[in-house]
């Protein structure tokens, strides 16, 4: 995938998996298990390994790199994920960042979810706006806004606010409802091609290249 077509928040969540890599990477001597290396800071949890299951921070943030990674208890702030195969399982107080392959999210986010990768799926509500960069992007829970650019979109969900959706093919679901104005390129295949979208503003804007 081109660098342009990552979401500039998804940048947010790079520098505080280095730092916590780097921790990590200089104090394995102290590790129960070298595979696996998880730290408690503060109220905030930080691990790293092949397969992460168990991972939440009820009270703080947490920082999370590995094969696959699977959020499955609930986090107080923010969540910041990175793995090949990463699942969001439990609910997010704050806001999500999370880049992989695969990405699922599964559980409510308060805030906003910034995702990055190849499959990305939200099957949860999100209070805040849902910026997503990959090759197909599905929205299937309600969202407060939707900012996505992927080959392939799949929209099947309320949406608050307004859509800006930069793909070449658009499938509209029949739970589809988008509040604000949609936003589209002027060359994008709407599926069904005579779906109309309730709530949609009147007429399609084009959408910068």
């Amino acid at each position: 995938m081109p660098v342009g077509t990552y979401p500039a928040g998804a940048l947010r969540l790079v520098a505080p998996l280095i730092v916590a890599a780097a921790f990590f990477v200089s104090n394995q001597a102290f590790a129960d298990d070298p595979e696996e290396l998880r730290l408690r800071f503060g109220e905030d949890a930080y691990a790293i390994g092949d397969t992460l299951v168990g991972v939440g921070a009820p009270d703080g943030a947490v920082f999370a790199a590995g094969e696959r990674v699977r959020l499955d208890g609930p986090t107080g702030r923010s969540a910041h994920l990175v793995g090949r195969l990463v699942t969001v399982g439990a609910p997010v107080g704050g806001s999500v960042y999370a880049a992989g392959y695969d990405v699922s999210l599964e559980a409510p986010v308060t805030d906003d979810a910034t995702l990055a990768g190849y499959d990305l799926r939200v099957s949860a509500p999100v209070g805040g706006t849902v910026r997503a960069a990959g090759y197909e992007v599905t929205l299937e829970a309600p969202a407060g806004a939707f900012l996505a650019r992927a080959e392939r979109v799949v929209l099947d969900a309320e949406i608050a606010g307004d859509a800006r959706i930069m793909a070449k093919e658009v499938e509209f679901g029949p739970d589809a409802r988008i509040a604000g104005t949609l936003t589209v390129p002027e060359d994008v295949v709407l599926l069904p091609p005579d779906r109309a979208v309730p709530g949609t503003a009147p007429g399609l804007d084009p959408a910068d290249p």
